[in-house]
């Protein structure tokens, strides 16, 4: 069976794979260079560099020496993004508040964002969608609700992204 097929007798679309497939591209060039920053003093080395310099300039550099692959500017903008968050972070997790989970379950209309099952406040856990590990709290909309089953397969794994197309019709 071809992809086609299969996105077309499973009603998925097209660009949801893209999306996500573009998605997971990203993240994974910024896990090669979280990957290079947590080696040796290369941390410190780029934040020395921030000091003097011009943010832009500076973070599509290193981008540019860890990843040949030709990018857009708003990927770079994102990826960035996730660096700065990174160079930020605090090792101290931020709890969200009722209210704010509230929201959360209201904007994915009270659907786990992986398995699409039912969720609430009471069952629903809190994940980061770039692991805390790399960017902390930094990022204001890296929050996402899971079911419990869900956020215990997902960890802190970036490859969940392609999981979330099966996942949708796994038998419960």
């Amino acid at each position: 069976m071809n992809l086609d097929k299969l996105l077309i007798n499973n009603d998925i679309k097209e660009d949801s794979v893209k999306e996500i497939v573009l998605n997971m591209i990203l993240l994974s060039i910024f896990e090669e260079i979280y990957n290079h920053l947590e080696r040796e003093s290369n941390k410190e080395i780029l934040k020395n560099k921030l000091r003097r310099g011009d943010t832009n300039v500076i973070l599509r550099e290193l981008i540019e020496n860890i990843i040949t692959m030709k990018l857009q500017d708003c990927d770079y903008e994102y990826i960035s993004s996730l660096i700065i968050a990174y160079l930020r972070k605090n090792d101290i997790r931020k709890k969200l508040n009722d209210e704010e989970k509230r929201a959360l379950l209201l904007e994915q209309e009270y659907k786990c964002e992986m398995c699409h099952c039912r969720i609430n406040i009471v069952n629903s856990c809190i994940d980061h969608i770039v692991p805390f590990k790399m960017v902390g709290d930094e990022l204001k909309d890296n929050y996402q609700l899971l079911c419990e089953q869900c956020n215990l397969n997902k960890s802190s794994s970036l490859n969940y992204y392609l999981k979330t197309i099966v996942k949708r019709f796994v038998r419960k």
